[in-house]
């Protein structure tokens, strides 16, 4: 939203019913922000559920950004 953005927070896809942190207006681009329990023991490889999520989510065209607890927490650490 800072840079001009429309944003959808919150949003249900009404075609796989998966519920997603955020949907780009006007566009099929769609967000989510992975915290630890999307990866195993705290690592960097996407559970079975979170990836078949992912290819759903590609599958029913959209396109999927991804934002691991990683590097979230590094945004957030900036000034």
């Amino acid at each position: 939203r800072r840079i001009g953005l429309k944003v959808i927070t919150d949003w249900v896809d009404p075609v796989t019913g998966y519920s997603l942190d955020a949907k780009l207006c006007d566009s099929d681009t769609v967000i989510e922000v992975d915290g630890p329990s999307h990866f195993v023991l705290r690592g960097r490889f996407a559970l079975g559920a979170t990836a078949a999520k992912q290819r759903h989510l590609a599958a029913a065209g959209y396109t999927l950004v991804t934002v691991p607890y990683w590097e979230w927490d590094e945004l957030r650490e900036r000034p």
